[in-house]
């Protein structure tokens, strides 16, 4: 008898060692594509930690996840269990779709198979609710505008809502403008309309998939009635799932015959305009501002592209940063690009600005289309620098030696009084245009030093672009002078003080005088 209980007792003690302590179940394994399933998991014993439900999302949204735990006592044994449930919606369609195991320390769940029936789309057990996305095109090119639509019909009164915001990879994803909420009779059924609407840009050749969008609402319940016949005071709402299909798109390459070497833009339309005074003539040293206004039509500010500045000798050239800025006009989405070059002329002559291109592809059209800046011809006058006098003057007298080599000699020898003549009232005319450049230069000097006094700034700093190669003036302080200036005239937030520049340059004039005045004993140019 006795070895008949100890065989019984280890029978039952080896079904307890091989028990499977963690267990999951659903409550229905038949469903529509639309339709929502609720598994839950147990686990018999004291829990640490949760399981890892990350598999499930493979094939399943995890749109709902609570969790308890129950401790029992029955004749003096304790029992634990915990248990979490979850709210799975089938992210694709299929007829069959498999719910893996899931661990849990050293314990697993059963795989289980929930059969998808072939019920019309977004049903749901909800005919009265369509929730559907689409798209303008099918095929694009990369940086091209793709829009997509959210569209959401009811019949019924919601008391929540909320729909998934859009995410894929590789792509800029933008609203266009607010939810739109409207109301319609449809076949003559009131129907509540709500739309939402995106612009999609990608950069990378591939084929893409949207994936399906949820909605998730409440709608109300019909009222129930108590024992006697009377409505309930507290209405009570239903949970809905309903989600849209799976969009494929591609997305093609820019086309072979586009301009190499340049960036490809895809829109439905690009403006350039700009504002310049034109004039005949400007003076050196005077900043022209030409500022650039770039417009885009389906597309994003941060694709448009940027103006260079061209290197041209003889002119400074500054260029901003810009603005940048995207608008919501006429169901479009309108992108802005604002920038502008200031030229700082620095000698006399006539400059060229060559004309830019800029190509881009027409949506529209679907052809190469391409946008002009145009040339622009800046005559300068006025002031100019001692160093492009002094290239002027070599290039003046500048004798053409090809030409008359073969006659120098003959003239030499046949008129050598004469030659030496010449000569003589050749030095003699060039020492007294140094005397009138030497007064010329004193006016300037004196000039300057009463505009220093005055801090007329504009008016120092032409003056002292004359000056910039006077060769007894120490040239390390009128440069920095001359930056300094250059920055507070057209950069005054990147400016300093330019009162200490303007005490050093005096100082350096006042050096000169004395020095002038010990050499020849003159009096000093500048008045007191």
């Amino acid at each position: 008898m006795i070895k008949k209980i100890n065989i019984l007792f280890y029978f039952i003690f080896c079904i307890n060692l091989y028990a499977n302590n963690f267990k999951s179940y659903v409550d229905k394994n038949i469903i529509t594509s639309e339709e929502t399933i609720s598994i839950t998991f147990e686990y018999l014993g004291q829990a640490s930690g949760n399981p890892d439900f990350s598999v499930l999302q493979k094939d399943f949204s995890i749109i709902g996840n609570s969790q308890g735990s129950q401790t029992t006592i029955i004749n003096g044994t304790q029992t634990q269990k915990s248990t979490w449930q979850l709210e799975l919606l089938p992210k694709i369609n299929a007829k069959k779709l498999v719910i893996p195991r899931i661990t849990y320390g050293q314990e697993s769940t059963d795989e289980i198979i929930i059969t998808i029936s072939n019920i019309q789309k977004n049903s749901n057990n909800n005919t009265d609710i369509i929730f559907e996305a689409f798209i303008d095109k099918k095929e694009a090119y990369i940086t091209e505008q793709v829009s997509l639509t959210l569209s959401l019909k009811t019949t019924q009164n919601l008391y929540k809502g909320n729909i998934q915001e859009p995410v894929i990879a590789q792509a800029i994803i933008e609203p266009l403008g607010e939810l739109i909420k409207k109301e319609e009779v449809i076949n003559g059924i009131n129907t509540y309309i709500f739309q939402k609407n995106y612009a999609i840009f990608f950069n990378k050749p591939n084929t893409y998939k949207i994936p399906p969008l949820i909605f998730e609402g409440q709608i109300p319940q019909k009222q129930s009635h108590n024992f006697f016949g009377m409505p309930n005071a507290f209405t009570t709402s239903k949970k809905i799932f309903v989600k849209t299909d799976e969009i494929a798109i591609t997305i093609k390459d820019q086309p072979l015959y586009f301009p190499a070497n340049t960036t490809f833009l895809a829109l439905d339309e690009l403006i350039i305009s700009e504002v310049f005074n034109q004039k005949a003539s400007y003076d050196s040293g005077d900043a022209l501002s030409r500022k650039f206004i770039i417009k885009g039509i389906k597309t994003l500010s941060s694709l448009l592209p940027t103006i260079n500045p061209l290197s041209i000798n003889g002119i400074k050239i500054y260029s901003e940063a810009g603005k940048k800025s995207n608008e919501f006009i006429n169901n479009n989405l309108e992108a802005k690009f604002e920038l502008s070059h200031t030229y700082i002329p620095q000698k006399r002559g006539v400059f060229h600005i060559d004309k830019q291109i800029i190509y881009w592809w027409d949506t529209k059209n679907n052809k190469l289309n391409q946008s002009e800046i145009r040339a622009l011809d800046l005559n300068i006058v006025g002031p100019i620098q001692e160093e492009q006098l002094k290239e002027e003057k070599i290039t003046q007298a500048a004798p053409d030696l090809k030409n008359n080599y073969s006659w120098i000699w003959i003239v030499i020898s046949l008129f050598f009084p004469l030659i030496v003549i010449i000569i003589s009232l050749f030095l003699f005319k060039k020492k007294y245009k140094k005397i009138i450049i030497k007064k010329q230069e004193n006016n300037i000097l004196s000039e300057l030093k009463q505009s220093i006094k005055n801090k007329n700034l504009s008016l120092s700093y032409k003056l002292l672009l004359k000056l910039k190669n006077q060769e007894k003036l120490e040239q390390d302080i009128i440069i920095q002078t001359l930056k300094n200036m250059e920055i507070k005239l057209y950069n005054p937030q990147k400016s300093s003080d330019i009162t200490i520049d303007f005490d050093a340059l005096l100082k350096a004039l006042e050096n000169k005088d004395k020095k002038e005045n010990n050499a020849t004993d003159l009096k000093p140019f500048y008045p007191n």
